[in-house]
């Protein structure tokens, strides 16, 4: 049992990774339309360059994940602080008496919670929209959870 515990603390840590990932690539991404693309940095002199082929682009002033729309905007920051939340209650998974139900109920519940809002907030699409409360009843369960 102590060594599923301790896979939900690494689950935790990965989670954590990854919404400080994400918050890193809404403050200074290039954006959802222009897709994940690796990009070759080369130093022109002047300043960092993104180069896709023939086209360079300024690296200087960012624009954040291209989130337009100051509801959308605010609905990313949220949804990544619930996942920066949740990913440290991860991490006390192996502290409770439960930590199978408590950990899969807060990894079901930041993946369906978080991910519909992380996705609409990207994409603008609500399709993913009612998964939402599904979600966030997991995440309330899995706090109860780590109180038994």
């Amino acid at each position: 049992m102590a060594g599923l515990g301790a896979a939900f603390r690494r689950l935790g840590a990965v989670s954590g990774a990854s919404a400080l990932g994400l918050a890193t690539y809404g403050a200074h991404g290039q954006g959802a339309k222009a897709g994940l693309k690796l990009w070759v940095l080369s130093w022109r002199g002047e300043g960092w360059k993104q180069r896709t082929g023939s086209r360079e682009l300024e690296m200087g002033t960012s624009k954040g994940a291209n989130i337009q729309d100051p509801y959308r905007k605010e609905l990313f920051e949220k949804t990544n602080k619930h996942h920066f939340i949740h990913s440290l209650a991860l991490l006390c998974v192996p502290l409770c008496s439960k930590p199978v139900w408590a950990g899969t109920l807060l990894t079901s519940g930041i993946s369906l919670f978080c991910g519909s809002f992380y996705y609409h907030a990207l994409t603008e699409d609500t399709s993913a929209i009612p998964v939402a409360p599904v979600g966030g009843s997991l995440l309330i369960l899995g706090w109860l959870t780590l109180a038994l």
